[in-house]
């Protein structure tokens, strides 16, 4: 009997220690451990509060996601708008545009040109973010976190033991690499990205076909107009004037039936702030991006960047001249076409693809499939997100650096496939969507010396916890 107590009351130590030891870890790990993610892309956000918070005179903030940082350039706003004090606040859009908003709100000030230019996408113009991501973007200086909504506070929890488990891996184990322009040392003193780093359009086939813009199915939800409305009216209750502009969009990537004229007049009666310039100004040509249909290279940020002073002079009545010089659009460089590993070309079904050939579906099913790098001496650009869909018996995939562009919901119901390998050591050149391991339990290996910068990516980084190491594919 006195055995019995005795383990019981062992058992019953040992629960309370691990019970204990688990907030304690997430603690730790979160807040005394030195920050790991400062340097990250998104962690110019506290640069970028700190240039609200000093800004002495009125201001121009333009809020919103990448498209952002990557599409004005203020130093040419603040030489032909000098009275005023320029910010860009745009950052990530999984940062969430309601964030992004509410940690602008208690620093707008009487007199200031507050413009809110979201991506033509589903998550910025909704509520959505990304815990993980947020938090990483507040790591070494939770200062801000005072700043954001109950709400996003009360989100914001459920994510912690996830950011204080991969801090404590780089802390402990691994060093976290960054590589391209998707970091810190990227931006500017203004908060734009250095112009010099974004020479040209660098996607295949000039846009990326994972993002495509379709008007009739983007549209903010009734809730998040109601936010947007309210935050106007508090804006002019500090005598502040609030507005919206599109952000650039590249031609290549709309795919809707409907026009911008349609959908300007639409958003128009829905907002009770003005629209800020001619919608159809932000759809560009596709020269004038660089890496995304949302991102401008530096030429196109300073097309931009000359519309949105020409902007906001009209609502200044001001009639000066812009005469800002914008360059001829950049030169794109050539494809590579260095031949890879076609031992499985016979084993898929093709089309022609503007020069190259598209994966349509396969044919000869194997256990282990490469993706050919070539098909009848032309290039292999992609396969569709049919290709592979509703498959057995494929238990592997290696994807060759030939392929940049990972179709959403391209292993969907592919039961048997366990491991997408992916060759390419440059992350930054892929372009995925937010849906692509959907209804799949395939999880993605790559190179074991770029573990970390896939991880760190920008686009990879939401599937952090299912990309490993596979040292075979150094």
């Amino acid at each position: 009997m006195k055995h019995k107590k005795l383990l019981t009351c062992l058992t019953i130590v040992t629960l309370s220690l691990s019970l204990l030891a688990t907030p304690c870890f997430v603690l730790t790990s979160a807040f005394a451990f030195a920050p790991v993610f400062r340097d990250t892309f998104v962690g110019e956000l506290k640069e970028k509060v700190e240039l609200l918070k000093n800004a002495e005179k009125k201001k121009i903030v333009v809020i919103g996601g990448s498209s952002v940082p990557f599409g004005i350039q203020c130093n040419y706003i603040k030489k032909y708008l000098p009275n005023y004090d320029v910010v860009n606040f745009g950052l990530y859009a999984a940062l969430g545009s309601d964030v992004m908003l509410d940690l602008a709100r208690e620093y707008i000030d009487k007199d200031d040109i507050i413009i809110f230019s979201p991506e033509m996408n589903p998550q910025t113009l909704s509520f959505y973010y990304n815990g993980r991501t947020l938090w990483q973007a507040l790591d070494g200086n939770f200062s801000c976190f005072h700043s954001l909504s109950k709400e996003t506070k009360e989100r914001m929890l459920g994510d912690l033991y996830t950011f204080a488990q991969e801090k404590a891996h780089y802390t402990l184990f691994e060093e976290l690499k960054l590589e391209g322009v998707y970091q810190r040392s990227s931006f500017n003193e203004y908060g734009d990205m250095k112009p010099e780093l974004l020479p040209y359009n660098l996607m295949q086939d000039l846009y990326d076909p994972t993002m495509t813009i379709d008007l009739e199915n983007t549209y903010p939800s009734a809730d998040f107009l109601s936010y947007l409305n309210d935050y106007a009216m508090e804006a002019k209750k500090k005598g502040a004037s609030f507005y919206y502009r599109f952000a650039p969009m590249n031609e290549k990537s709309i795919i809707s039936e409907i026009t911008m004229d349609s959908y300007y007049e639409k958003l128009n009666e829905d907002l009770s702030f003005p629209i800020l310039g001619n919608p159809n100004d932000a759809v560009m040509e596709a020269e004038w991006f660089y890496d995304s249909n949302f991102h401008l290279n530096g030429a196109g940020s300073i097309l931009n960047t000359k519309n949105l002073i020409k902007d906001i002079k009209i609502v200044l009545n001001d009639h000066t001249i812009t005469d800002i010089y914008v360059p001829e659009k950049p030169q794109i460089q050539g494809e590579d076409e260095t031949l890879g590993d076609c031992s499985d070309e016979d084993c898929f079904l093709y089309q022609e693809d503007g020069g190259g050939y598209q994966i349509i579906g396969v044919q000869e099913k194997k256990e282990s499939l490469i993706i050919p790098t070539h098909h009848d001496g032309k290039r292999v650009k992609s396969f569709s997100a049919e290709t592979f869909q509703n498959q057995s018996g494929i238990l592997e995939i290696l994807i060759q650096s030939n392929i940049e562009s990972l179709y959403d919901y391209s292993f969907k119901d592919n039961t048997e496939l366990t491991k997408i390998k992916i060759k390419n050591k440059k992350p930054y050149r892929i372009k995925i969507g937010s849906h692509l391991l959907d209804d799949s339990k395939a999880k993605i290996y790559v190179p074991k010396d770029v573990l970390s910068l896939y991880k760190s990516d920008y686009n990879f980084s939401q599937y952090a916890d299912r990309i490993f190491a596979d040292p075979t594919l150094d």
